[in-house]
Parts: C-alpha cells; structure tokens; sequence
C-alpha cells in the first residue's frame, strides 16, 4: 500500500476547450494518462461557468458530486431503450449527493447561477467500480471505511483526521490523500478543534471480477 498527500496548491485548473469552465484533476491512472487517451481511472473536480454539453466517454461509468452552487440539472440522450420521439431523462442534483450515470450518454448541464463545482468519478467499465460516498464526521464516532483497492479521501468541509496502518495523518481542507493497493482499517474522524458540519468525499474503487481473473 502506498501514500500519496495531494495538496490544492499543487494541482492546477485546465481550461475547457469551450471555455465553459476549468478542470481540476486530483488523480488519473495510468500515471500520465489524459482524458484523451486510454485511461483506467480519473478523479478531478470541475467549476461549470455556462450551461453546456458535458464530453462523452464511451465504454466509462460516471459518479458527479455537486460541491456548490444551485443545484444543476442534467438532461441525458440516447439511453438504451429510449424509443424514437421519448424525451431524454433529467436529474436534478442534490448537494453533497452522488449522482451515477453512463460516460456513454451524451449530457447536457444547465446551470442557474454564476459559477458550480462538482466532484468526478469516472472509470472504465469491466477494469473497476467507484463507490463515492459523503460521510459528516463528528470528533467523537470514527468512521471505518470499507476495504478497497484504492481510496481517495478528499477533505471538503475542513480538515480530516485520517487513521490507517500507516498511522495518522491530518488533511487540510481542499486537499485529498490517495491510498493504492489493498487498503483496509482506514477510519475518519473530526479534529476536535474544528466546528460545524464536516462532510467528506470518499472514493472507494474496486477491481472488478473480469479484472481479477485476469491477473
């Protein structure tokens, strides 16, 4: 199991080809894979400025996260078993609430307001599964992560106090720590000097079972 610390002021913001917002990538694998090529998985947080068509990514599994900003709504097409004239499904999503479609879909994202972030997953279908989770903490009740191939611990709200077989590390709001390879007994808590609501994004990414026989 390895530890990589991934500070905010280290990670720069790429503008969109259509200048309709920026990216922020947090971790994308292979090392030096771009969202362009033939990447395993990608975890990177987006600032939405107009409303807009989101990029297409066949053959990938889709988690969105909105960390801020009115609640965007998402309008899909071309969904399996859509008939000829149907209208194409819409979401409207929830704060701090994981919202899961196909990479294959072609999506739109309306906005109402000046600016949105949101949180993304995306991994290849078949290669892994993303279960991203929001967890608030309290300074009194660890909260034990599920076992996982790998695990991003993005500290949203404040910082996190992190406690693992590696021992104890602390996560200063807005940076994230990645845990690579088999991970296990990671629990989460609040520092005690902190106050308020801290909500935090988990990603939790799994080997799928095609992937596994294959090793």
């Amino acid at each position: 199991m390895t530890l990589t610390y991934l500070a905010a002021s280290d990670l720069h913001a790429t503008p969109w080809k259509n200048g309709g917002g920026t990216t922020m990538e947090l971790v994308v694998r292979p090392l030096g894979a771009t969202v362009g090529g033939d990447f395993l998985w990608r975890i990177s947080i987006a600032t939405i400025a107009v409303p807009g068509e989101f990029s297409c990514f066949p053959g990938y599994d889709r988690t969105i996260v909105q960390l801020d900003g009115q609640p965007m709504r998402l309008i899909h097409a071309n969904q399996p078993g859509l008939a000829a004239g149907e209208q194409p499904s819409e979401a409207v999503l929830s704060l701090m609430t994981p919202y899961h479609f196909s990479g294959d879909w072609p999506t739109y994202g309306q906005i109402y307001g000046p600016l949105v972030r949101d949180f993304n997953v995306i991994v290849r279908r078949g290669f892994s599964t993303a279960d991203v989770r929001c967890l608030t903490l309290d300074p009194a009740t660890p909260i034990l992560l599920p076992a996982s191939d790998a695990l991003l611990i993005y500290a949203h709200g404040g910082p996190v106090n992190v406690t693992s077989v590696a021992g104890e590390q602390i996560i200063a709001q807005d940076d994230a720590l990645l845990f690579e390879g088999e991970t296990s007994g990671v629990t989460l808590t609040r520092p005690a000097s902190t106050s308020g609501i801290l909500v935090v994004l988990c990603v939790l990414l799994k080997a799928s079972r095609r992937q596994h026989s294959q090793v």
